[in-house]
């Protein structure tokens, strides 16, 4: 369990590894840069008080189906707003009931 509620991944990361952010018990928002182009398994897994999710990446980062493994279906991911649709279709990302525009 952790105390983590918020965490920023800088732009210049590429690379999300296994579990990095999982069992983070009071993680309510994660802000991911838009240098990402991976996050591996479990990155995010059983985080139950996600709430927000900030994407900045025009292309959505490549994930495994178990990247996003046990997260709220009340979670909102937020993402550039000329990429949403390409979101929404993603095999992974588009698992978010609720995909907006970032800045709305």
């Amino acid at each position: 369990m952790s105390s983590l509620e918020r965490v920023v991944i800088p732009d210049k990361t590429e690379l999300l590894g296994a579990y990095s952010y999982s069992y983070c018990q009071n993680l309510r928002e994660v802000e991911i840069g838009s240098g990402m182009k991976r996050i591996e398994s479990y990155a995010f897994n059983d985080n139950a008080a996600l709430r927000t999710m900030i994407v900045h990446c025009e292309e959505p980062p490549a994930m495994l189906l178990n990247s996003l493994f046990n997260i709220p279906d009340s979670a909102v991911l937020y993402v550039p707003a000329q990429s949403v649709e390409k979101y929404r279709k993603h095999e992974v990302w588009g698992k978010f009931r609720r995909i907006e525009a970032i800045g709305r």
